[in-house]
């Protein structure tokens, strides 16, 4: 049944709403990424509860997997959903009606004892969990629920602007069968899944993080236990069921097709649809075949760029399947060496050494060594020995750059020295530096990096002796290269030594930008002794030192010193002005807002907009007033906004209790309107608790626009609580948005008869307000309530004019059958022309909403109501409609339209629906009415559409 009054409130709620989350085009992207089918049809129809709260970090991907989840249910049919963000819905009694749980990227989830239970219970009585991306990041108060989900989040070493290698650890199970046996790379957010919590002893894992991929395995922070990141697993939970995916923090997972089909048969798995092997895989329990092995080597004696690589995916794979078994890895390594130290082509070469970056050990030194001083081999064995540890690769290192004449040789071993921090850097740039790098460029520049990346304090002293013999750039990069030195002794806790570096450098003569660097450095280091220098700097003339050193407030922790450099920023340049009150609003609320309110009197819109971002972080109640006139009056849209925006995003509850003071003494004069208006807005953008009770007050003002926001605002802000207020509102204030926002507050009732009694109660209490009676009597017509059906068969009956004309309007609006016969009657014999349409139209909806009529019935109404209209608007609606039916009859009723031009397009659109669904009852009819829209229709998109459904048909 069409239930009229929820799209009556869905289409007030999205009228009121700025902009959608998820955009159309979006939209689409999601549905054609979608599964057509479920994997497996489902044993009973089956919902799922989406629950998306977030008491931590809020992922801007929610609203996208809500949408794609919405989607996949509908699109497959394997699922319906119901959306929550209330704790309160995990009891026993309210999880009864769902098959599975789906943790949306929900944060810091807290569930009380009772809830704990419900949840825990819940699964193990045979029902499922999923849990998307942050999903891990919860209970960290509930052992068990940790327990459960199989993994903690403690940080994501891989950030969501890169993009990471994933492999399929387990390639024949069902549930990684859309990625074909085949790793991927996707641009995501991955969580670290440290142990104990994560185990493959506890869960079967499905794909996990490819550490034989450079960028992945060498993210920054990535530490030893990373080695083994699962991205998606599963795992029985008594007799219920664990599925865990990672990806979903990037919105563009959301139509990926592999992805939102692993999620679909996660999700028909913890249903318990999708039978399959949920024990778990321990690490290295994979069978080793030696033989295998060595025909997959001998294939690489034929390899070369432009071959087949299925060889060497294949030895990936070994390598990904064993990487935790060092036996297993130890025999690969052996006999990738034997083979590239025969005469295998340079690609060859270049796979085998990629390997060995991965796998290698000391035993691959000797043969690497040798192809290191060579420069056809040079770059792929200095990539291979980068990765192995110890100091024996340090002195082939060492020894090949002493030895080498090949400057490109020598640059890339500096690089690698550097990369590894190897000491020996040190020693080798004393030998060499002066009779290599000083008249090359190049090789100097490798010297420097190497140096400064060591970060020591034997480099340091090296740059510095080295940097007396320079000039001019060379000397510019040296000093970049003691930045890094400085840096790298500050992370290891040798701040001494650092400020010592960033003093010598921030010295005059220095070039401004090695300067700024140092001032930043030196306020990392050492920041309770450089505020003379910050404050000098501020006001100097330098731009470079001047934006390092305001920037570097932000390492102050002196509020006397920032309130102080906050209070003589008017005697500097406006641009100054507006960088200083960035930092200071981050750093010091105090210094921050004295600093805003001077701004928030320029003359000078572009100061007052950053004067309005500040105090959204550091204004307090009394900036209330001002922000609410800036926002309603400002004469530049940015400036409104940025107004607007602080009004919304001042922290703190004593701000909300200053707004709804400041809303409520609004009718006694004070704030202008627009001042009024706005801080009724800020009320639902802050969803201030108790802001209904006064804003039912000033709903009643005789100011029409903020009487209107009122009820605006009401509308978003109350609750069931608030019924009887609504009647009363729309009682004492009669008018459409009135009725709306008590039809919303209806949406949300759990026991809306009540509603309708009291309604019925208050209007029979009305004697002389006709205009409320009309309201109400429209709300009793969109609600749909039976219990006012008599009332209003009696108000239509009546001789007063405007109550019946109100209680007809309301029988239109009706949202069910209940005045089927009414409006047949109507509809043939009313008084006038427009009662006539409108009781046709409710009629034919009343037709359709008949669910528990048989469909033919149905359709011979139909077909009889089409003599019913006069005009071509109302036989188009009946013909629309047929199209719902695959029916025989409404397919020969409506191909008879096609002769009619006014009708043609209607009834070609209709019987394409109507073919569609009589394609398997009754295929020879369905196709030659296909067939002839094929041949005849002018509209391509019809000709296209019966060309598409026959070509199916076929198949």
């Amino acid at each position: 049944m069409h239930n009229y009054i929820k799209f009556f409130v869905l289409f007030i709620l999205l009228t009121a709403t700025l902009t959608l989350a998820v955009t159309d085009p979006e939209v689409q992207k999601i549905q054609q990424a979608m599964p057509d089918k479920p994997i497996v049809h489902s044993v009973k129809p089956r919902t799922m509860l989406v629950f998306s709260l977030c008491n931590g970090f809020k992922h801007s991907s929610i609203p996208y997997w809500t949408k794609a989840l919405d989607v996949m249910g509908e699109k497959t049919g394997a699922f319906k959903v119901v959306h929550s963000d209330d704790m309160s819905v995990f009891t026993p009694e309210s999880l009864k009606r769902f098959d599975v749980i789906c943790f949306n990227n929900t944060t810091g989830l807290v569930p009380n004892d009772e809830q704990q239970q419900a949840i825990m219970n819940f699964i193990k009585s045979g029902k499922g969990i999923v849990g998307i991306h942050a999903a891990t990041d919860n209970f960290n108060e509930w052992p068990a629920g940790m327990e459960m989900m199989g993994g903690v989040f403690k940080g994501h070493p891989w950030v969501g602007s890169g993009t990471w290698a994933i492999k399929i650890d387990d390639p024949d199970h069902p549930l990684v069968k859309s990625f074909e046996g085949q790793g991927f790379k996707i641009k995501d957010e991955i969580y670290r899944t440290a142990p104990p919590l994560y185990s493959r002893d506890k869960q079967r894992v499905l794909m996990s993080l490819d550490m034989s991929d450079p960028t992945t395995r060498n993210a920054e922070g990535v530490e030893p236990d990373d080695m083994d990141t699962g991205i998606s697993w599963i795992k029985p939970v008594g007799s219920g069921r664990l599925f865990y995916c990672s990806l979903g923090h990037d919105n563009a997972v959301t139509w990926n097709p592999a992805v939102l089909a692993h999620y679909l048969a996660g999700i028909q798995y913890a249903m318990g649809d999708l039978k399959v092997d949920d024990s778990p895989i321990k690490a290295g329990s994979h069978l080793f075949d030696v033989n295998a092995l060595d025909n997959l080597i001998t294939q690489l004696d034929e390899y070369d760029w432009n071959k087949s690589r299925a060889a060497l995916i294949q030895i990936q794979a070994l390598i990904r399947s064993h990487f935790n078994d060092e036996k297993a890895l130890g025999v690969i390594e052996g006999k990738l060496l034997a083979q590239l130290d025969t005469d295998v082509s340079p690609a060859a070469k270049d796979f085998i050494c990629r390997q060995l970056a991965v796998i290698g050990t000391e035993k691959s030194v000797p043969v690497l060594s040798e192809m290191l001083a060579d420069p056809e081999t040079t770059n792929i064995a200095r990539y291979a020995l980068e990765k192995i540890p110890g100091q024996a690769v340090d002195d082939v290192f060492v020894k090949t750059a002493k030895a080498t004449k090949n400057k490109h040789v020598l640059i890339g071993i500096l690089t690698t020295l550097g990369d590894r921090k190897s000491e020996r850097v040190v020693s080798l740039s004393r030998e060499i530096f002066l009779t290599t790098a000083e008249n090359d460029e190049q090789v100097s520049a490798a010297f420097f990096r190497a140096l400064g990346m060591l970060g020591s304090e034997a480099s340091t002293d090296e740059l510095f002796r080295i940097k007396t013999d320079l000039a001019g750039s060379a000397q510019e990069r040296c000093a970049d290269a003691l930045l890094m030195c400085a840096e790298a002794l500050c992370k290891t806790g040798q701040k001494q030594q650092a400020n010592a570096i960033y003093q010598k450098l921030y010295q005059a003569g220095n070039p401004p930008v090695i300067r700024a660097a140092a001032l930043t450095g030196l306020a990392k280091a050492d920041a309770t002794n450089i505020q003379t220098l910050l404050s000098n700097a501020i006001r100097g003339e330098d731009v470079k030192v001047r934006t390092a050193a305001i920037q570097s407030l932000g390492y102050i922790n002196n509020n006397p010193f920032l309130e102080s450099i906050a209070a003589d920023a008017s005697t500097m340049p406006q641009t100054v002005q507006i960088q200083l009150l960035s930092v200071l609003s981050d750093k010091s609320r105090e210094a921050g807002r004295a600093m805003a309110l001077q701004m928030v009197n320029s003359d000078q819109s572009s100061m007052r907009i950053a004067a309005f971002k500040a105090l959204a972080k550091t204004g307090n109640a009394s900036d209330i007033e001002i922000l609410a006139m800036s926002a309603g009056m400002a004469p530049d849209r940015d400036e409104r906004t940025a107004a607007q925006k602080a009004l919304y995003q001042i922290p703190g509850k004593e701000i909300d209790t200053a707004i709804l003071k400041k809303i409520g003494d609004s009718p006694k004069g004070g704030l202008d309107e627009k001042g009024v208006v706005e801080l009724i807005k800020a009320t639902v953008s802050r969803q201030i608790e108790g802001a209904p009770d006064v804003l039912f007050q000033t709903a009643q003002t005789d100011n029409q626009r903020i009487s209107s926001e009122s009820v605006r605002a009401i509308q978003s802000l109350a609750g069931p609580k608030h019924a009887e207020a609504l009647v009363d509102l729309v009682i004492s204030r009669p008018a459409t948005n009135t009725e709306n926002a008590l039809l919303v507050i209806a949406e949300k009732m759990p026991n809306r008869d009540a509603l309708a009694a009291m309604i019925m109660n208050k209007y029979s209490a009305i004697t002389d307000n006709e205009d409320a009676k009309v309201s109400l009597l429209r709300v009793m017509g969109k609600l749909g309530q039976k219990d006012t059906i008599e009332l209003l068969k009696t108000e239509y009956a009546s001789s007063n004019k405007k109550l019946s004309g109100a209680a007809f309007r309301a029988m239109t609006d009706w949202p069910g059958n209940d005045f089927i016969k009414e409006m047949k009657v109507l509809a043939r014999s009313g008084s006038d022309t427009k009662t006539k349409v409108l009781a046709f139209r409710a009629y034919i909806q009343a037709l359709e909403t008949s669910v528990d009529e048989d469909p033919q019935q149905v359709v011979n109404k139909l077909i009889a109501a089409y003599s019913l209209a006069e005009r071509p608007d109302e036989q188009k609606i009946v013909i629309g409609v047929l199209g719902h039916y695959g029916n025989i009859r409404a397919l020969s009723f409506v191909k008879d339209k096609l002769d009619d031009p006014a009708l043609k397009a209607e009834a070609e659109a209709s019987l394409l629906q109507i073919c569609e669904k009589l394609l398997t009852q009754n295929p020879s009819a369905a196709k030659s009415v296909l067939q002839n829209l094929k041949n005849t229709s002018t509209n391509e998109v019809i000709k296209n559409k019966a060309a598409e459904l026959l070509e199916k048909k076929r198949k």
